[in-house]
């Protein structure tokens, strides 16, 4: 009976080491998986990211149609805009090596977030004046009293 329990600990032996392989194999598989997605996605990083900001400050300059009297402000913006957007364009077709792009990009980005800030900040700075105007007397009169 010995040599069976010591027959069997070694067949449980056996198996537990492969299952534990197992699960390193699969561990390492997933490891593989993420650094190939990962790679995937740092490709090209910056594309859809920056065009969900050109969409994002595209939104805050037609904000700007609901302020009276503004449509200097919403024209200046839109060209400012428009200039970034083809400096992304042009920076996307460009054929030049991948770490050049990606310079090019952390530049187009940071400028973006630059206007979309500038944008809603001239906003909400507009909206509140235009808003709070209309509550103040035009005129001083009525400190004379």
């Amino acid at each position: 009976m010995n040599i069976l329990d010591e027959f069997e600990k070694a067949q449980m032996k056996g198996r537990h080491e492969e299952t534990e392989q197992i699960k390193n194999n699969t561990e390492i598989q997933k490891d593989i998986e993420k650094k190939i997605f990962d790679a995937n996605s740092d490709e090209l990083p910056d594309v859809y990211s920056l065009a969900s900001g050109f969409i994002r400050l595209y939104i805050s300059i037609d904000n700007m149609d609901k302020l009276d009297n503004c449509n200097w402000l919403r024209q200046t913006y839109q060209k400012e805009a428009d200039e970034l957007l083809t400096r992304f364009i042009s920076v996307n077709l460009f054929l030049t090596d991948h770490g050049k792009k990606l310079e090019a990009f952390d530049e187009i980005r940071c400028e973006l977030n630059k206007q979309i800030g500038e944008t809603d900040y001239t906003y909400r700075k507009v909206l509140h004046l235009q808003a709070f105007n209309n509550n103040v007397p035009q005129s001083y009169a009525f400190l004379k009293d």
